[in-house]
């Protein structure tokens, strides 16, 4: 797969996967003729020739500010015809020098597409990361309103940001690569406008300083939105049961087994099991959460001796003398199928047999020859949750 059909990919996945674009929407692109504004140009134009979208037309607004702005406005209407979009453009007039020009501008702009909303299913804007970032550092100055300060939003009523899966960087890398012609605003190096004061007085310095700013306001932007019911991204609930030296993290009301949105749940099980209380464990979290997404079991090695091991809808964390304890049951689900891994909702562990009751386990068609194989043995069979909640307890008899 060429990186244009990875992108395709990529973009079209984050925003079916959060229920942002559906197969056959009509959209509105608002679009200028800057770098993020034809990549999201050239991806929508993919999607229709794929059949993932009905149509699409180009909004455009042209405030004669700038010497470009009408060269723009023609070079948008050429590509819509290379695209077959449909293309409305609105003229105004405006000063680069009024006070309020980048507010005026974002008015215009809103209405605008305000009054094509009655004619698409979605209007497409091209925000990346990094004007997220930015639009984060600026209302942690200007507003104490709690949704704007986390940033632009993926998602607005009908307005949506496919590109808040690219940073800025990687979009002009892209638009370059794929030889994307597109011709930057001279204004975007004018110190007097509030959000280039931001980007080269206060973003560039931080980025050189902290490399990881952009992935962690991500992780916390996201975080904080889930804590507040504000985010469009799908999450599952979790309970913790916390035995000593082990702690479960066990995901349920989700028809599909993911920790995507649980990076605290997991912070916490790990601090649980840790007499350190400190260190920066985000990126061993993620590598958690991607692993367990790919159905790998582990066991992962974390920082202050904490072990995690990965089963369908269930996180185990151990410490040293945990791991001892867990150790002692032996996984029946390991010779499932990696395809079939979402599809058993739980593990199944086998515990020796000390009385002739049966252990009334239903039948299960993907390890039914190994739960037979283990009952003939003198052994019970039960699902994890059972384990879990005996654990320790004498009814439970050390394989």
């Amino acid at each position: 797969m060429n990186i244009e059909e990875k992108l395709i990919h990529w973009v079209w996945d984050f925003c079916s996967k959060h229920k942002l674009l559906c197969f056959g929407d009509s959209v509105g692109v608002g679009a200028s003729f800057g770098a993020d504004s034809r990549l999201l140009l050239w991806l929508t134009k993919e999607f229709l020739r794929r059949g993932y979208l009905k149509r699409a037309r180009v909004l455009h607004v042209n405030y004669k500010a700038r010497g470009t702005s009408d060269l723009e406005e023609q070079k948008l209407k050429e590509l819509c015809v290379e695209y077959q979009m449909d293309f409305y453009s609105k003229t105004v007039t405006l000063n680069l020098k009024d006070s309020d020009f980048e507010g005026k501008a974002r008015r215009i702009r809103k209405s605008f597409f305000r009054e094509h909303e009655h004619f698409v299913d979605k209007v497409l804007l091209g925000h990346q990361i990094d004007d997220s970032f930015e639009w984060y550092l600026r209302n942690i100055f200007r507003s104490a309103h709690y949704p704007s300060s986390l940033g632009i939003p993926v998602k607005y009523h009908k307005t949506i940001r496919p590109l808040h899966c690219l940073s800025a960087s990687q979009v002009r890398y892209l638009a370059r690569l794929f030889d994307l012609d597109y011709i930057d605003d001279e204004s975007n190096w004018n110190l007097r406008y509030e959000r280039n004061w931001l980007r080269w007085k206060l973003v560039k310095p931080i980025k050189a300083k902290y490399p990881n700013a952009l992935k962690n306001y991500v992780i916390k932007a996201n975080i904080e939105a889930r804590k507040r019911n504000l985010s469009v991204f799908s999450s599952s609930q979790v309970f913790i049961q916390r035995k000593k030296n082990i702690c479960l993290l066990y995901q349920f009301s989700s028809s599909v087994s993911t920790f995507e949105s649980q990076e605290d749940a997991i912070l916490e099980c790990i601090h649980e099991l840790s007499s350190h209380k400190r260190g920066e464990l985000r990126e061993q979290i993620q590598k958690i959460i991607l692993s367990h997404k790919n159905g790998r079991q582990g066991p992962f090695s974390l920082s202050h001796g904490v072990k995690c091991w990965s089963f369908p809808r269930v996180l185990i964390f151990a410490n040293k003398t945990g791991e001892k304890q867990f150790k002692n049951y032996y996984i029946l689900d390991s010779q499932i199928p990696s395809e079939e891994f979402y599809r058993n909702p739980q593990p199944f562990y086998k515990l020796k047999k000390k009385t002739t009751k049966e252990d009334g386990l239903k039948k299960n068609s993907l390890i039914q020859e190994q739960i037979d194989l283990v009952r003939q043995n003198g052994y019970i069979v039960k699902p994890f949750g059972y384990f879990f909640s005996r654990l320790n307890k004498d009814k439970l008899t050390e394989n």
